[in-house]
């Protein structure tokens, strides 16, 4: 209620439709590509995972030293793990999308099936290239000197993320 404090009526049934945010001049990847890319990532024969019917897909961009500082605080993440993503370089921003069951989504806890983290400053739209970081149930994947490394841990015990305050 945007025009709660007017004092006309037709102020006061004002609502806000969208907003419009500007982004970091060097985000070359686009969120429309950058989801569409993330979903492509998923069904990839060789760095994808099948995840069961009904999940719930989280899309976000936001910088890579406010993510990192997550995952550094998430205290049950595999220490491999978390080592790998707190040592992989990474742009300024990058996107992030993470996949819950949705069955078990609205708990408190919310723990993700899978993470996918893409770089925002990517100018190649088309490619896998901008895949950084891929964590799944029964492995994860991560880029090692421009080499897709599979990482033969499990990808559990993450929690939801929120840069919001």
């Amino acid at each position: 209620t945007p025009g709660e404090h007017y004092e006309d009526d037709e102020s006061q049934s004002y609502t806000i439709d969208s907003v419009v945010v500007p982004l970091y001049p060097k985000i070359y990847l686009e969120g429309v590509v950058a989801k569409s890319l993330a979903l492509e990532i998923l069904k990839d024969n060789t760095v994808g995972f099948e995840l069961p019917n009904g999940f719930v897909f989280r899309f976000y961009l936001t910088s890579s030293r406010s993510f990192k500082g997550h995952i550094g605080e998430l205290k049950d993440l595999n220490k491999d793990i978390k080592n790998s993503i707190l040592i992989t370089k990474m742009p300024k921003f990058i996107w992030v999308s993470e996949f819950y069951d949705k069955k078990t989504y609205k708990e408190q806890e919310k723990k993700a099936l899978a993470l996918i983290i893409l770089d925002a400053t990517e100018a190649n739209r088309e490619s896998i290239d901008a895949l950084i970081f891929a964590g799944y149930p029964d492995r994860c994947v991560c880029v090692n000197e421009n080499d897709f490394v599979t990482l033969q841990y499990k990808f559990e015990n993450y929690r939801y993320y929120s840069n919001l305050k």
